[in-house]
């Protein structure tokens, strides 16, 4: 298993890289205090969005082995694979749900309340919708009340907390469950996506190294494993790994939201790599798997974007957003129209973006998604500054420094800029946003060399993954090279 490297400011190389219509949203006209009440009307209803962060936000279904998103900015867990698992939210499902809540509502045994947490945790996968979670989260706290001593139900609440970025919370409930049961699949993989999380990478390293003995054929770990070699630069590998991990998900009878789960990571690693012919594909499946699912259509406007469809790009940032109005879909949406020169629709996008980041001040479950598209555009970057700068005291990963770096620059704080920039590199790394931010702040900071080999290598490695950004960096290597052949 590749191992965590020692921070280093020398970029990473590459030496082992090798649909749907345009729904109308009707709230796409509205700004201010008429967006931020329907916003609110809509996450009290349960229509709202979910709780990623990630460049590509997925939301959690439980089972003993939840795994987490594929390295995106925002990375809340991703819904599980087993056979159990509900394909999609349907009436059954909700039925049940409903029987389970009136019957928990005075008395209530553990057994009751685990099962109603899971049934949630699994529609809130597809909807989208904060207060099923939240109330998952809190029947399983019911549950930890009525049976304190009961290891499975620990377990299942430290998959819970992952969905809500509880992470410490998730870490504690772990360690009580391996403490006792040291082999312990569900508890070993929440205790590594908390660590993972949070960039605690050496204990997420013994943890997965744990899982890879116990169940090295295991979709869910096998995922876990294309997860870190993507992490440490080894983007070949990952895209073996998630290519096995597919093929096990299919044996295991995996459906809906779960088996798309492995087509969204695939398709991750792909745009990152600049295959976006692959991308496309990939996002094309998991709709195949989990139709009209929001955090799909939103990996297929992000292809498209890529492959230079950038109407195909709206239509699908548009349909995802109109399902679930995630911060970073948003962000995406106001990106595509700006370049398709439709300002007026990009300033919609964006200003619901800030209403959501205004109603996610106490949940806290999209900072990074917010940080990223407010330094994205200059705007309220004092503030993005600070959320950063809060996230970072519980989630010192990688990405966390990047999401800092990029604020602080578009603060013009630069120097400041530059230290976190180096941090965000410290594994090797091969994300081009990643390294095309730390490029451009080495180019304020007058590191010409560093920031040419930075920004060459972002797009080397995909050189259309983000238009817009992608664009400044071109703008940008452009007049460093002029400068160097002066």
């Amino acid at each position: 298993m590749t191992t965590s490297s020692t921070p280093t400011v020398a970029p990473p190389t590459r030496s082992n890289s090798p649909l749907h219509a345009q729904s109308r949203r009707p709230w796409q006209h509205l700004t201010g205090p008429t967006a931020a009440l329907l916003v609110t009307a809509l996450v009290v209803s349960g229509a709202a969005y979910a709780a990623q962060n990630s460049p590509d936000p997925v939301a959690a279904a439980y089972d003993e082995f939840a795994i987490s998103d594929a390295a995106d900015v925002t990375t809340p867990p991703l819904p599980a694979v087993g056979p159990s698992t509900i394909p999609l939210a349907d009436a059954a499902t909700q039925a049940t749900i409903d029987r389970l809540t009136a019957d928990t509502a005075d008395k209530a045994s553990p057994g009751q309340l685990t099962l109603l947490s899971r049934l949630l945790l699994q529609r809130a996968a597809v909807t989208g919708d904060a207060d099923t979670y939240s109330r998952a989260t809190q029947a399983l706290d019911r549950a930890v009340e009525l049976a304190p001593s009961d290891l499975d139900v620990r377990a299942q609440r430290a998959t819970a907390r992952l969905t809500v970025h509880d992470f410490p919370g998730a870490a504690r409930d772990t360690g009580l469950v391996l403490a006792a049961r040291p082999d312990d699949l569900g508890a070993l993989g929440a205790s590594y996506d908390a660590a993972y999380e949070t960039g605690d990478y050496t204990v997420a390293e013994a943890q997965l190294d744990r899982l890879v003995l116990l169940a090295p054929t295991a979709p869910q770990v096998l995922v876990r494993q294309a997860r870190w070699a993507a992490l440490n630069g080894s983007p070949t590998t990952a895209a073996n790994l998630v290519a096995r991990a597919r093929v096990a998900a299919d044996s295991s009878g995996a459906v809906g939201t779960a088996r798309a789960t492995y087509d969204l990571v695939a398709g991750k690693l792909a745009l990152d790599e600049g295959r976006y012919g692959a991308a496309l594909g990939d996002y094309e499946a998991a709709l195949v798997a989990a139709p009209g699912w929001h955090v799909a259509l939103a990996g297929l406007g992000r292809a498209r974007a890529a492959s230079g469809d950038l109407v195909g790009a709206e239509q699908a940032f548009a349909q995802a957003a109109d399902a679930v109005p995630l911060p970073d879909t948003l962000s995406a949406l106001g990106d595509v129209r700006t370049a398709l020169g439709n300002l007026r629709g990009a300033a919609d996008a964006y200003g619901t973006v800030d209403v959501v980041a205004q109603l996610d001040a106490v949940q806290q479950l999209f900072n990074r998604s917010v940080v990223l598209s407010r330094a994205d555009r200059g705007v309220d970057t004092a503030a993005a500054v600070a959320e950063a700068r809060s996230e970072l005291r519980v989630r010192r990963d990688v990405y966390g420094y990047d999401a800092l770096g990029w604020a602080l620059l578009a603060d013009g704080q630069v120097e400041a800029a530059a230290k976190a920039a180096d941090r965000s590199l410290a594994l090797g790394t091969l994300d081009p946003r990643m390294l095309a931010h730390a490029g451009l702040v080495r180019a304020a900071a007058g590191d010409e060399s560093q920031a040419r080999l930075l920004l060459a290598q972002a797009i080397d490695l995909s050189p259309t993954v983000d238009p817009l950004l992608m664009a400044r960096v071109r703008t940008a290597l452009a007049q460093l090279t002029s400068g160097a052949t002066r």
